[in-house]
């Protein structure tokens, strides 16, 4: 009994001193080098991959989030909102802004805010304001708010209530235009410590029940630009305590509503500031068929409010032979689904990404829209950002 009894007390001994001559695995994380014009990031609830359109490569990715970053390049961090349940998925809550390091993508520090961050996906739901200070935060629960957010001293300034408003636009240095249920914008203006320092509100521009904007928009260089579910655009800028909304221009001949042109997609509109141009997803089909994916995408010159060039997803032909020299497979099947995003780059020879309905994205030459690369293994389809 006791010969039989030694032998796993030996077995346990030579295993503990072969475990203590085992060298643990060193994990290192790469460092990324300043970030180019070319970088942006495919952001879903399934994780947030950032990329060099220059080369398709993929750079490093963040945890998942709510589809939705803010990156903040004078201090070198990207924000994005968590939600943690005590039992994953139930139990009690908390919300959080996670502060990651820009260089390594790796989480620096959590910020609490109240455990209100609304969950949609295709709209932002944080966005840093121009003074680079502050950060808000829209809430859905129980009702719309938002949360203000001082970047700089890692704490939750206050809550607003915003009863019908959605969306946060940064305008000046501290201010942000919302909109409204309505037909209004509604200017948020905050002093140096984020507090509520006035509001004001615009005059009545568009119909909800017969001409809505889209909660959709794009930066321009002096505002923003809002497109209606018919076609009409709309420049919006502020001076000061004043709220300035352009007349509404059109985006469609009469010949483009006869044949039944119309905006829409997932994230349908994008912008190259410093060129004055805009990129417009648009597809045929009627009333209420403005989640469909894009057929042609158009592009306009925002200075004459002219449309300058369409590229269409059924001009085949005329990219065959540069798929063949990207090396892309099955092109032909790939366009015929049309886009749901697209986001133009920065630079002055900019890229313009666009993601497909099969789930490839597509890089291109924004000014000749030409077909360069594509990417074909980019995570779960999400909004597209600027890095």
């Amino acid at each position: 009994m006791h010969n039989f009894s030694l032998i796993p007390l030996l077995l346990i001994m030579w295993i503990s001193s072969s475990l203590s001559d085992v060298i643990p695995e060193q994990g290192t994380h790469e460092v990324l080098s300043e970030p180019t014009d070319n970088w942006f990031m495919n952001v879903s609830a399934n994780g947030s991959y950032l990329f060099d359109s220059s080369s398709g490569e993929m750079l490093g990715m963040l945890a998942p989030t709510r589809g939705s970053i803010a990156v903040n390049q004078s201090r070198g961090e990207v924000y994005t909102p968590e939600s943690f349940y005590a039992r994953k998925y139930r139990g009690k809550r908390e919300d959080v802004i996670i502060v990651h390091d820009m260089k390594t993508l790796l989480p620096l520090e959590e910020i609490d805010v109240p455990d209100k961050i609304a969950s949609v996906f295709g709209v932002p739901v944080i966005k840093l304001l121009n003074n680079k200070k502050h950060l808000v935060v829209y809430n859905q629960v129980p009702a719309q708010s938002l949360s203000i957010v001082d970047i700089e001293n890692r704490e939750f300034v206050a809550e607003i209530s915003t009863p019908g408003c959605a969306m946060m636009l940064p305008v000046q240095n501290s201010d942000f235009l919302m909109i409204c249920m309505d037909g209004t914008l509604q200017m948020m203006q905050l002093d140096d410590d984020g507090q509520e320092l006035n509001r004001v509100r615009s005059q009545n521009f568009f119909s909800v029940e017969n001409d809505a904007v889209f909660d959709r928009v794009a930066k321009t260089k002096k505002g923003w630009i809002l497109i209606s579910h018919s076609g009409l655009a709309y420049n919006v800028s502020v001076d000061e305590s004043r709220i300035i909304i352009s007349e509404p221009w059109p985006l469609l001949t009469d010949q483009d509503l006869e044949e039944q042109w119309r905006p829409g997609g997932g994230s349908f509109v994008t912008t190259h500031r410093e060129l004055n141009l805009a990129y417009i997803l648009m597809h045929q089909g009627g009333v209420d068929t403005h989640h469909e994916p894009g057929s042609e995408i158009w592009v306009f010159d925002l200075n004459k409010q002219k449309r300058i060039k369409r590229h269409s997803s059924e001009k085949i032909s005329s990219l065959e032979q540069n798929a063949k020299d990207i090396g892309m497979k099955n092109l032909s099947g790939d366009l015929q689904k049309g886009w749901n995003n697209i986001l133009v780059l920065r630079g002055e020879n900019p890229k313009l990404i666009a993601s497909t309905e099969s789930g490839v994205l597509q890089v291109y030459d924004a000014l000749e829209m030409k077909l360069e690369r594509t990417i074909e293994e980019f995570g779960p389809q999400g909004l597209l950002f600027r890095f």
